[in-house]
């Protein structure tokens, strides 16, 4: 198992611990999933070939990377750096100032 898996179920884990020692006290914990990102990562996967990283795992990527079905992330901005934006901005949508 990766660090990168470990670390997710560590989070899934925790989540669940909290929630039962938080039961019936009116806190809800949540723990959020925001899906599949086409980053460097599923990139990386793709290019590999099949044999060397799994012939399964390659054509998931694949299909998802074909399919559309993984979400591109914003530009970082300047949102992850200040809060000089305009109100007009939306902070989850990225402001196009990338950062230097």
């Amino acid at each position: 198992m990766s660090a990168y898996a470990a670390s997710k179920a560590a989070l899934n884990a925790q989540a669940l611990n909290l929630a039962a020692g938080l039961a019936g006290t009116g806190v809800t914990v949540s723990v959020l999933r925001p899906g599949m990102a086409d980053t460097a990562m599923p990139a990386w996967i793709r290019a590999q070939l099949p044999a060397q990283i799994g012939a399964a795992r390659h054509e998931r990527f694949v299909t998802m990377g074909e399919s559309g079905v993984m979400a591109f992330p914003p530009p970082p901005c300047c949102h992850h750096r200040r809060a000089d934006h305009r109100s007009d901005e939306r902070p989850d949508r990225g402001c196009g100032q990338q950062v230097n």
